[in-house]
Parts: structure tokens; sequence; C-alpha cells
């Protein structure tokens, strides 16, 4: 089995709880996932089966779109609600406020990961040296935040809808956004809608692919969806095959294009250069 599965990850697993799952439903050891999901989290989980794990570099950098809720008030160990509480405050934001703290979180912004995240420090992860009360800090880091929206604010709940880069932190930037507004606060829910191209709407869930994982699947060119398309001939494919690089055919240079065979099968990734392409990951019986 080959492909790209698109899940809708239940609250209280892991993201690799999740890929335990589906490894033992499509009967492979060859399972990963692009962008790791918080156990408490909810949503889109993109995994690749099979062949697929081969591609999954380039789902790296993927941008995202998160939902999450900020309960404001208290700060705790892990910045989300499964965590202690170690500090409080009485103030509490109203919307005009919020509306107008979001202003200095989109762009190019630095934010501190949680501790209790898989940010390697001395290689260790950092959530095993927060787990044992080791003393350590993180370095800010750059993330880019496209839009960041206010849904609403219910007492001490907000609201929001995030559409961000790769590696930031929605805990982050619940604490960070109580900060800027003098108080508190924590997410108290992270639900992620879309991936890159994909979204939660297309995604099956755990149980689905559990029952039947082959019905669930996408086809390997579906994990290249937003990749410019080179269609082959039969002369090309045997070309590509063989590592040799083919006319462009219009595809621009520097560019990376999903190589597809008349069938509709992947035959690989190509990178194009002075007018013509060259195989750069070719993929098998896809």
């Amino acid at each position: 089995m080959n492909g790209l599965l698109l899940i809708n990850k239940p609250e209280g697993l892991t993201s690799f709880d999740v890929v335990r799952r589906v490894k033992r439903a499509a009967s492979t050891k060859k399972v990963g996932h692009a962008g790791t999901l918080d156990p408490d989290a909810t949503g889109l989980l993109v995994v690749a089966v099979g062949q697929g794990t081969r591609l999954l570099r380039y789902l790296e950098g993927s941008t995202k779109v998160y939902e999450f809720d900020v309960l404001f008030g208290a700060q705790t160990t892990t910045d989300d609600h499964t965590g202690e509480v170690v500090a409080t405050s009485d103030v509490r934001p109203t919307s005009a406020a919020v509306e107008q703290a979001l202003e200095k979180f989109v762009g190019t912004i630095v934010q501190v990961p949680p501790k209790y995240s898989a940010v390697h420090v001395d290689g260790q992860r950092a959530y095993d040296l927060a787990r044992k009360d080791v003393d350590f800090e993180l370095k800010g880091r750059e993330v880019e935040i496209s839009s960041f929206e206010f849904l609403g604010l219910s007492g001490e709940r907000a609201s929001f809808r995030v559409h961000c880069g790769s590696g930031t932190y929605v805990r982050s930037l619940a604490r960070d956004l109580a900060l800027e507004l003098g108080t508190l606060g924590h997410t108290a829910r992270i639900h992620r809608t879309h991936v890159q191209g994909y979204e939660l709407s297309e995604a099956s869930s755990l149980g689905e692919i559990e029952t039947d994982a082959g019905s669930c699947i996408l086809p390997m060119v579906e994990i290249l969806r937003d990749f410019e398309t080179r269609q082959l001939d039969d002369a090309e494919v045997v070309e590509i095959g063989h590592g040799r690089s083919i006319e462009s055919n219009g595809c621009r240079d520097g560019e990376r294009v999903a190589l597809v065979r008349a069938d509709g099968g992947l035959m690989g990734v190509g990178r194009v250069e002075d007018g013509r392409v060259f195989p750069e990951r070719v993929v098998a019986g896809t």
C-alpha cells in the first residue's frame, strides 16, 4: 500500500500513536507523518504510507491553519489545559484590546517554544527535561504568521483562527498574546483544519482507516498536490527510470515538478534546470 492518508486525529492520542495504528491497519512498517499534533489537539494529520514516506520531505515547511481557544487568567506548565497552574491573573481583556493586540503577531515574529515540546536541547527533547524538573531555557526563533483572526470572546475564553508557517507553536501564541494583554493565558482547545493544500473535510477517521485503509488512501501523486505536473510519455518514463533528463516542456527553471505517467501514476519528482527536467527522486510501483 502506497500513498497518502488524511486523518482526523481525535483528542488524547499522540501523532506517533496514530502512526502505530496505521502501521497495523496498512500492514506495513513504512508510515510517517508531516507535522506533529499535540496529544490533546485534534484535526488534520497528514500521514504517508509505503513509498509515500520517501516524499514526506516535500511536505516540510507546510503552511497550516488552526482554530483554538485561549483561556485567560492562568498560566500552566505546558501552556495548555493539561498542565499544572503556576500563576494566575485577575485581568480579563476586552474584545477591543484583543483585536488591537493581534496586529503585533502577524508577519515574521519571534516566539519561544513551550518547555513541554519536542525541541532538542543538548541532544534531549525539551519535554523530557521538563518532566525531570531540569532547569533550562529555550531560544526564540522566527516563525511566519500569515493571518491571525479573532473569532469571539465569551467570559474568560477567546476563540481564534491562525494561518501560520511551519514550526509555529499555537500554545506559545496563546501564552504570548495573554502577556501582551497584561494577563496570563493558555490554550483550552487546538484544532487543525488545513495543512498546505489539504483540508480537514477530506480526512477519514482513524476508525474508518482501521476498518478499510485501502478505501481511504489517496494516490501517491496527491502528496505532490501543490506541485506543477510534467506529464511523461512512454519514452520519457524510460529516460527518467534510467536517471536521465528530459525536456522541460515549459516548466520553469528552479522549480520541482511532479513526474506523472500517462496512466496517472506518479514516477517521482524532478527539478528543472537549464530547460531540462532532472530526476531528483524516483518512486517505484506507484
